[in-house]
């Protein structure tokens, strides 16, 4: 009974780390896509001093 919650408990962890790691990675592949529109974007306008 112990050894089946436990094991339940477990999956459950698995499958939250592996939500929030796909949460994580999506958040920063956004914001590295706007960092890098932005750079490309001052690069155009020939702004880059901001950075």
């Amino acid at each position: 009974m112990i050894a089946d919650i436990s094991a339940k408990l477990a999956e459950g962890t698995t499958g939250l780390t592996n939500f929030g790691g796909l949460v994580l990675a999506a958040l920063v592949w956004q914001c590295r896509n706007q960092r890098s529109a932005e750079w490309l974007h001052s690069v155009r306008t020939g702004d880059l001093l901001k950075y």
